[in-house]
């Protein structure tokens, strides 16, 4: 989400956010709600921040984000659509984490459940016989 008022509105608007020249100004001011708040803990240990990482940036985009590879690229995949999410997703919906892909899923879940995606990367690799 987006980091927001005590009164609920947005601290930064899209406009205003996308018009930063320098990015040193998200370093100390950022754009979404740091959730959890241990996220912004300084002296947070590398099990923690690995974790944030892990669990907390969603898989809808390639590593590259939103910089065009020019045609080159792999395209971007919502690892959360039905194509990659069968045979009713181990995790809950109404969990902590909106039972939702993560990026680690790849290797945490049961094959049962990811086999499409394993699938798109042989299929797109030309890895398939």
């Amino acid at each position: 989400g987006f980091k927001e008022t005590w009164w609920g509105s947005r601290v930064w608007s899209a406009a205003e956010a996308n018009a930063v020249t320098d990015p040193q100004v998200f370093a100390t001011d950022t754009v979404f709600k740091p959730k959890p708040d241990s996220i912004m803990d300084t002296t947070a240990t590398r099990l923690e921040t690995d974790r944030h990482l892990a669990y907390g940036i969603p898989a809808l985009s390639p590593a590259t984000g939103r910089i065009t590879l020019q045609g080159r690229g792999v395209a971007s995949r919502d690892m959360n659509s039905e194509d990659f999410m069968t045979n009713s997703w181990p995790r809950p919906a109404d969990g902590g984490l909106g039972g939702r892909f993560l990026h680690s899923d790849i290797k945490n879940v049961a094959y049962l459940f990811v086999y499409p995606v394993f699938s798109a990367i042989t299929g797109i690799g030309g890895l398939t016989p």
